[in-house]
């Protein structure tokens, strides 16, 4: 399978007492990613777009996929993970046993990353803050832009409600250790907004 290693690195965390629950493909379960969704989890396994949905909740993000990946989130990667589109691309593979040990022993310094940056990810990676960098900015280009009613603003902005994603999700919650829950995201292969 694409997603070797992970599946191998699930292995390695059910042996740490991390039970694993998995949905999307492959499986007999898909789910659609919401913010009430993403929140259930302490951290998030994926790459591209749901990257951008957990740095605007304040979710640990790992990034790893078909191409690797950096693990982790942090300020030495953040910048090539961006301009990677944060596919996992640049990073290379990483060995099973490396990512399990990565997902459990790297979490807290993950969780400061993303509560020290959480607003700065908010203002560069919200929805609404893009549609409105849109609409600002064609407006150099075309007659200024009608103002929105916050009724649309608000449609637009949770239109990733009727998002469409076909994913991969296992959800790890430990038997003894603290209170700690991932969800790992692998292969968004479509994103439909209506």
């Amino acid at each position: 399978p694409r997603m070797k290693e992970l599946i191998e690195a699930k292995k390695e965390l059910e042996a740490l007492g991390i039970t694993i629950e998995s949905a999307g493909e492959n499986t007999n379960s898909y789910k659609l990613i919401t913010p009430n969704k993403l929140k259930q989890y302490d951290a998030v396994i994926a790459n591209g777009k749901t990257v951008q949905y957990c740095l605007t909740l304040g979710i640990p993000i790992y990034i790893y996929d078909q191409f690797g990946g950096c693990g982790y989130l942090n300020s030495d990667n953040f910048e090539n993970a961006l301009y990677y589109n944060f596919s996992g691309r640049g990073f290379g593979k990483k060995s099973p046993k490396k990512i399990a040990s990565e997902i459990k022993s790297q979490f807290l310094n993950a969780q400061k990353f993303q509560h020290n940056h959480l607003k700065q990810f908010q203002e560069r990676f919200s929805l609404s803050n893009g549609i409105l960098n849109i609409l600002h900015g064609s407006a150099k280009y075309t007659t200024p832009a009608t103002k929105l009613s916050s009724n649309y603003i608000h449609y637009i902005v949770n239109a990733e409600i009727i998002t469409k994603e076909k994913i991969i999700s296992v959800k790890i919650k430990p038997n003894k250790s603290p209170n700690l829950n991932f969800i790992i995201l692998i292969l968004v292969k479509y994103i439909v907004i209506i």
